[in-house]
């Protein structure tokens, strides 16, 4: 039986299904395990075309396409089985990426600063007078019954939709790349090489990457380096002749983590327009633009202590960004998490330049990190978990400070995610007087 193969069926599935329901004829079979216990969701229950099934009676024999939620490993059983019969696997947005994107289209991935890079390019361009769309991660899915008419879309992609994104007339971005989601990948090499998936693909696609990444992965030459498209010289943005300063324009940029996305977002948008035309209408956009949430976020408080959520600083090295912001501003950092094989050594040794920072461990990382810190000569405070570091940074932190939740870790039991522990930080914050 021809028709589309849905394995999986969250946000992107389900729009995905409505795509293929409005423009397909096949049938479209939606596999997932709920199927098992109960009904379809209601929107789709009424669908002639519309299949609802579990794994077990699942049928790829047939199927035109097959697509994976991104949520779905290559090792699993229907995946492998759908590669042995010769069938192409990806992601909704992968089809789209192959099939339907603009030439004008963008994609960005990184460990960390993907949606920063995103959020401000779209603006960007936007500004630039081009139409634009925040597709993916940060935005819609692409893939629906009412598709993207953005000339110049902008897809921020995880890892876990690049292990097998097809080609595309896109242009893709790298932010950065360190150790990370090697459980669902299986190494840290095939996250890497998934990250990297365009450029090794031929032709490669164009696209842009930090210098330091391009040499050491040995990139091809269509890959450009961020440092050179946009240098910064003493904290400025180098567009042309003119120099930008971004935290005179807003404080959120003193976060090198901001200033690199903004280096980011200008350098993809140099392909679209001129260098003083992108640094006029940042001139008047920076001024008002506003960060994403959980990154470098300020929580209203009032015991007259700034508590700031970087919840979703979850690797050292963007914890290590994070830190410079605050100058010689006292911060006690809260350090934590699942331990996932994190090398804290940097940070150790990036800390203990900063005599003004004190930071809390817990969680199951906390002895390694503890370790680190101890070598570096860092002198710190441990705790058995996030709720007593918690009620431990407001005891030793002093009026004017600053309470920085940037944990190095992701989210450690019970907490589900790290939209759970922002908001124990969160309440934190607002019950302090």
């Amino acid at each position: 039986m021809s028709g589309t193969v849905l394995l999986g069926f969250g946000v992107e599935g389900q729009a995905a299904a409505r795509h293929f329901l409005a423009h397909g004829t096949g049938p479209v079979i939606a596999v997932d395990q709920r199927a098992r216990t109960g009904p379809p969701p209601p929107a789709f229950a009424d669908q002639d075309r519309f299949l609802w099934v579990d794994e077990e009676h699942a049928n790829l024999e047939g199927a035109d396409h097959v697509l994976r939620s991104p949520g779905i490993r290559p090792t699993h059983p229907l995946v492998k089985a759908a590669l042995g019969a010769g069938k192409t696997v990806t992601t909704p947005t992968g089809y789209w990426l192959a099939h339907h994107a603009p030439p004008g289209t963008t994609t960005i991935t990184g460990t960390k600063g993907k949606s920063s890079t995103v959020a401000l390019l779209t603006a960007l361009l936007g500004a630039l007078g081009l139409k634009t769309q925040a597709l993916g991660n940060i935005g819609a899915p692409p893939l629906d019954a009412k598709m993207p008419t953005a000339s110049h879309p902008v897809a921020e992609l995880s890892s876990y939709m690049m292990h097998d994104l097809p080609m595309g007339p896109y242009t893709h971005g790298v932010t950065s790349l360190y150790r990370e989601h090697v459980t669902w990948h299986g190494t840290e090499a095939a996250y890497r090489a998934a990250k990297l998936r365009p450029f090794r693909q031929d032709p490669p696609a164009r696209g842009l990457a930090p210098a330091a990444l391009i040499a050491e992965e040995r990139l091809p030459a269509a890959v450009r380096a961020f440092e050179t498209q946009v240098p910064i010289a003493d904290g400025r943005l180098m567009l042309g002749d003119a120099a930008l300063d971004p935290v005179a324009l807003h404080p959120r940029f003193a976060h090198g983590g901001e200033r690199l996305a903004l280096r980011a977002a200008c350098a993809f948008a140099l392909d679209h327009a001129a260098p003083d035309a992108i640094h006029q209408a940042l001139c008047d956009l920076l001024p008002t633009t506003t960060g994403l949430p959980h990154r470098q976020e300020t929580i209203p408080s009032t015991d007259g202590r700034q508590w700031v959520d970087d919840a979703l600083a979850t690797v050292p090295e963007a914890t290590a960004l994070s830190v410079d912001r605050w100058g010689t501003t006292p911060v006690t950092l809260l350090l934590g998490g699942v331990d996932r094989g994190q090398d804290f050594t940097g940070l150790a040794q990036h800390l203990a330049r900063m005599a003004q920072i004190t930071p809390i461990v817990f969680g199951p990382t906390g002895p390694r990190t503890a370790a680190a810190l101890h070598q570096a000569g860092v002198l710190f405070q441990q705790t058995d978990g996030f709720t007593d570091a918690l009620a431990l940074a407001p005891r030793i932190t002093k009026k004017g400070g600053v309470i920085l939740f940037s944990p190095a870790a992701a989210s450690e039991p019970p907490h589900p995610d790290y939209k759970a522990r922002a908001a124990l930080f969160r309440a934190a914050a607002e019950s302090e007087t």
